[in-house]
């Protein structure tokens, strides 16, 4: 930090950025809700292939994307792991419950 030149206060010149620990956490219930939700920092990144308010928050791949593009995340690819894994789990409970996904099924997607 270096002081302002015409006003009080100071000015960051570099800043190193603090990685969050996320937690990944699946919520189903049968008929009603499914759910995985990352959660690191004060952010909430849901993949809700049900009710999913947008394509990205519909799709496996879409909540992918947002992830890989996060540099705030602490030991980013053993979440993208465990999100995955939990991910894809989701979409075949909710496949046996009676539910089509309609998301897009190539790479992070159901092999």
């Amino acid at each position: 930090m270096k002081p302002m030149h015409k006003a009080n206060g100071y000015v960051v010149v570099a800043a190193t950025p603090v990685l969050f620990q996320a937690h990944v956490e699946t919520v189903i219930v049968p008929k009603t809700l499914y759910q995985v939700t990352v959660t690191f920092g004060n952010k909430k990144i849901f993949f809700d292939p049900k009710d999913g308010k947008s394509v990205m928050s519909r799709t496996i791949d879409g909540v992918l994307e947002i992830l890989k593009g996060r540099k705030d995340i602490k030991y980013k690819e053993g979440v993208i792991t465990d999100y995955l894994n939990q991910a894809r789990a989701l979409v075949r409970r909710m496949e046996s419950d009676g539910f089509i996904y309609t998301g897009d099924r190539h790479q992070g997607g159901i092999q």
